[in-house]
């Protein structure tokens, strides 16, 4: 049985384990690409709900699987009905159905101010890449996402990819959204901090709001303030104009996840070749960092002139 058919199997029979409140809820298949990968799942909406929840069934799914059990029902239900009791009986999800209607994604004037660039591996996401435009730097993309704050969506913060469907949407091409983000994000979203100090728990200097760094002889991270999706540090030119301040002597620059990079003197570094070949190492051990989190293959550095990520 593969995992489509199992969640389509689950759908048709899990209201029959659910109690009476559910009553004639509606249950739907749903497929979509989270991060890197497809997933699979079901939706119980109730009666006069416009918001509802996803179940995804990759936890519950094991290959080889030839028939849904009641066993497996009952453990689904179990986990199903709590979520519900929680949020639904307290009106919570009615407080979130209403922000969702009063955030309009429709209108490109009002959201663009929440837009802003992230960078993932291409062959990684392949699958998700279809449906969207994107820059090419090497084996990376650059997506844009509307980054919702939890101070205008409390129950988030909630991304949400800028697709091709937006784009059509709003009569804009990605350049004009792609600029719209990247207008949108400063050196303040952004921290430079050196990796050896912050892992002993010393006190953290963030280098991007100094003139110079004392000791060169450390990695230094490069990240967003919320580590969230950090690696589009380095392709904010304002940011890696002040990196270059910081390195006059040069710097290379190892792309070591979706949500940091990490910043290197160029004399204080291994040769670029030996870098990737730790990278590589890295990347393909599979303990040490996710499918969904690799970010790239090469080492890089910045050419200020020309404001371009160059590979070494």
């Amino acid at each position: 049985m593969t995992i489509e058919d199992f969640t389509e199997c689950v759908a048709s029979q899990i209201l029959d384990y659910l109690p009476d409140k559910f009553g004639e809820a509606n249950v739907t298949t749903y497929s979509t690409i989270k991060n890197s990968k497809r997933v699979h799942g079901l939706c119980i909406r109730l009666e006069g709900q416009c918001v509802a929840p996803v179940f995804y069934m990759e936890n519950y799914y094991h290959e080889n699987i030839e028939v849904v059990t009641d066993e497996l029902l009952f453990e689904l239900a179990a986990d199903i009905i709590p979520f519900y009791d929680d949020y639904f009986e307290e009106g919570c999800f009615s407080e979130v159905e209403k922000q969702i209607v009063d955030f309009n994604v429709d209108n490109f004037e009002e959201i663009k101010q929440y837009l802003k660039p992230i960078i993932v591996n291409r062959n990684n996401y392949s699958e998700l890449l279809t449906s969207f435009n994107y820059r090419v730097i090497n084996d990376m993309a650059v997506l844009v996402i509307i980054d919702i704050p939890s101070e205008k969506f409390k129950y988030g913060p909630c991304c949400i990819k800028v697709s091709k469907d937006f784009e059509k949407l709003w009569n804009k091409s990605f350049f004009e959204i792609y600029e719209a983000a990247i207008s949108n994000v400063s050196n303040e979203d952004f921290v430079l901090r050196d990796l050896g100090r912050r892992l002993m728990g010393k006190k953290e200097i963030n280098y991007l709001e100094k003139d110079m760094i004392r000791s060169k002889k450390s990695l230094f991270e490069l990240t967003g303030s919320d580590m969230v999706y950090g690696a589009s540090a380095i392709i904010n030119n304002k940011v890696m104009s002040k990196v270059c301040d910081l390195f006059p002597e040069g710097f290379y620059i190892i792309p070591s996840s979706i949500h940091e990079c990490l910043i290197v003197s160029m004399k204080a570094a291994d040769s670029p070749y030996f870098l990737r070949k730790q990278l590589v190492s890295i990347n393909n051990d599979g303990s040490l960092i996710s499918s969904d989190d690799i970010l790239s293959y090469d080492i890089y550095t910045y050419e200020q002139e020309y404001e371009e990520l160059v590979v070494v």
